[in-house]
């Protein structure tokens, strides 16, 4: 079948961390055996992206500085009183784009319910379409106005199905819409059912290696990692090392220190392999920000499918999953976590069994998601 994706996020390069769950659902998608489309923005830079037989990319027009970079929703909020232009400009760009060239599209997917969910219903008809939900995009959708809110609620109820990748806001979003809503977790490389292997002991090493991979947009934390980090380094004299990966594009860091290693992007499969091999624990500082917070990041299943323990911020839908002994609240908790690694090792239920279950559970949920969709 013929399958159009429209979406406010899409990898611009090989590596590139923009919607990579997204292309990895496109390619998901041309292994069963279907012809996938995807609208989405265009960078301001030409991308490099190689794309395989049976996908096809086409860029939309959308004016510059309202996608990519630090995300749709912290680009807006630096636009301050030309964001509601700019957002309602981008919105009907990527739709009318998505108008043309998916007239001959028998199914149609939405990215993020604002504004990929909403396109995908004004173009449906009588076409089956799914919305997946991501963090951002539901959550600002669920704090629009009344009037806004219930023609949303009016667009979802039309969906064949909903997911969203946190169970909370999936149920929001059912009540919203008046149906069921699934808990989707992304494709991004979790652990497959079945025999699990261990994650790797956390001992105490000289010094115990951190990682931090992802975007340097605010809400992704890292500046409150480098800040305990530095802490506990400087006053404390702990033996650590933090390994930095992720696009320089929102900005260099703000300093420089023997124990701190920027690497810039990591760039393909095999670097990112590279890099989990090289750090003792992954740290995902995710904050919150208002009532924005992340999903599920796709960095805490990739670790854990690389056998790496995760120390994840007490937020989005993480914390369903992530053990309560590698959770935080607070920039305290934070050091206070990193000290008892750096000085006696972690403890040893770091999830992955849990997380294994739970990928055995989204694949039965996909499948029948793909089913109602005719896929």
């Amino acid at each position: 079948m013929r399958v159009g994706i429209v979406t406010s996020s899409y990898p611009r390069f090989d590596g590139d961390f923009a919607g990579h769950f997204v292309h990895r659902s496109a390619l998901r998608l041309i292994e069963r055996g279907h012809e996938v489309r995807v609208i989405a923005p265009r960078p301001e830079q030409p991308g490099s992206l190689t794309t395989p037989p049976g996908l096809e990319l086409c860029l939309a027009p959308t004016p510059q500085g309202v996608f990519y970079g630090a995300g749709a929703p912290e680009n807006l909020r630096r636009l301050g009183w030309r964001a509601p232009d700019l957002a309602l400009r981008s919105g009907l760009a990527l739709a009318r784009h998505a108008e043309r060239h998916l007239q001959d599209a028998e199914v149609l997917i939405g990215h993020w319910v604002l504004p990929g969910g909403l396109i995908a219903a004004w173009l449906a008809g009588t076409r089956p379409f799914m919305v997946v939900a991501h963090s951002s995009g539901a959550r600002m959708a669920l704090r629009a106005p009344a009037p806004m809110r219930s023609m949303i609620g009016f667009a979802l109820s039309r969906a064949a199905v909903v997911s969203a990748t946190d169970p909370e806001l999936a149920g929001a979003l059912a009540a919203l819409r008046g149906g069921a809503v699934h808990w989707l977790g992304p494709d991004c490389g979790a652990p497959k059912a079945g025999p699990v292997g261990a994650l790797r002991p956390v001992r105490p090493a000289r010094p115990l290696t951190l990682g931090f991979l992802g975007r340097r947009a605010p809400i992704k934390g890292l500046d409150l990692l480098v800040e305990a980090v530095k802490g506990l380094v400087e006053r404390e004299k702990l033996a650590l090392r933090l390994v930095v990966g992720g696009p320089q594009e929102v900005g260099a860091l703000p300093l420089r220190a023997a124990w701190l290693d920027d690497r810039g992007l990591i760039h393909g499969d095999q670097a990112k392999r590279e890099f989990f091999a090289d750090v003792d624990v992954l740290v995902v500082p995710s904050r919150r920000m208002g009532a924005r917070q992340e999903g599920l990041p796709c960095v805490l299943l990739e670790a854990w499918s690389a056998g790496v323990p995760v120390l994840m911020s007490d937020t989005g839908a993480g914390r369903w999953i992530v053990p309560s002994a590698w959770r935080f609240g607070s920039l305290n908790e934070l050091s206070a976590r990193l000290r008892a690694l750096a000085l006696g090792g972690g403890p040893d239920d770091g999830g992955l069994s849990r997380v294994a279950r739970l990928t055995a559970i989204w694949t039965q949920t996909e499948a029948h998601c793909y089913e109602k969709l005719g896929l």
